[in-house]
């Protein structure tokens, strides 16, 4: 089952579509699709600001020198991302660079014929994706890189009205591989 995620519906024109804020904004609070998301503090609307913390030691685990595998960033996502009940919304600059040059290095040191990422493991930690319709209609897949899991989710559903794939850090990766040039 999938959660529901409680959001707080912005104040007129201060949380906005694309995620920017004007005014107060979300007070510091996650900001994602116009809606705010409040967390520690927060408040019915998140008027009040949430609760700086102190990550510095996490933080500097994560990005020293010496630090290496995928798990080196895990206590300081915790410590500065994370928010009960939603998870990590969001992360900032720094780490989603960090993000992101993984994702490349996956996506250009993968085979030709490989056309997946771990797709079969997610359908069975969903749960073969049962709480979705039957029918999807417009399908949107955001941040879904070469190896989109729309296309397991399809398996059982048939095809969308239509579909958007959103994940630009993925062309410098397909135009290499499909001989393309941008």
């Amino acid at each position: 089952m999938i959660p529901e995620l409680n959001a707080t519906p912005a104040a007129p024109a201060t949380c906005h579509i694309d995620g920017s804020q004007t005014d107060e904004g979300c007070n510091g609070h996650t900001c994602l699709l116009g809606a705010c998301f409040c967390a520690r503090a927060g408040g019915e609307h998140c008027e009040r600001p949430t609760a700086a913390r102190d990550c510095a030691q996490e933080e500097k685990q994560a990005y020293s020198v010496l630090a290496s595998g995928l798990k080196r960033h895990a206590a300081h996502d915790a410590c500065a991302f994370y928010s009960a009940p939603y998870g990590i919304l969001a992360v900032d600059e720094r780490r989603w660079g960090a993000a992101q040059e993984w994702e490349r290095a996956l996506w250009t040191a993968a085979a030709a014929g490989v056309t997946t990422d771990r797709n079969e493991h997610h359908k069975r930690q969903f749960d073969n994706y049962a709480e979705l319709p039957r029918h999807l209609g417009h399908a949107v897949e955001v941040g879904c890189g070469p190896f989109t899991q729309l296309q397991t989710i399809l398996q059982a559903r048939g095809p969308p009205h239509g579909a958007t794939l959103v994940a630009a850090s993925c062309w410098p990766v397909l135009h290499r591989r499909l001989g393309m040039h941008a």
